[in-house]
């Protein structure tokens, strides 16, 4: 699939990324919650993680589930300890 970016997206997305990871972190760990950051969870895919432009193949909801998944289980599993813990 061919991507048709407008001039310097990429350049603008790459400098801004990390400006808006930092401010989401801060934000959500102000307000009790958590950020995960979804810009790269397909790289190093061989596979098309894309049917389209927005929609996920078989192999890419498969590759966003594992991603999520080891990010959000030691959350759950943090939770629940100090749930019967408590």
């Amino acid at each position: 699939m061919r991507n048709q970016w407008q001039e310097n997206f990429v350049e603008y997305k790459n400098r801004a990324r990390p400006i808006v990871i930092e401010s989401m972190k801060r934000v959500t760990s102000q307000n009790e919650s958590f950020f995960v950051d979804l810009t790269n969870p397909f790289e190093g895919m061989n596979e098309d993680a894309y049917s389209d432009y927005c929609h996920l193949t078989p192999m890419g909801n498969k590759r966003l589930d594992e991603y999520l998944g080891l990010r959000i289980l030691p959350l759950i599993q943090a939770d629940a300890h100090l749930t019967l813990h408590s």
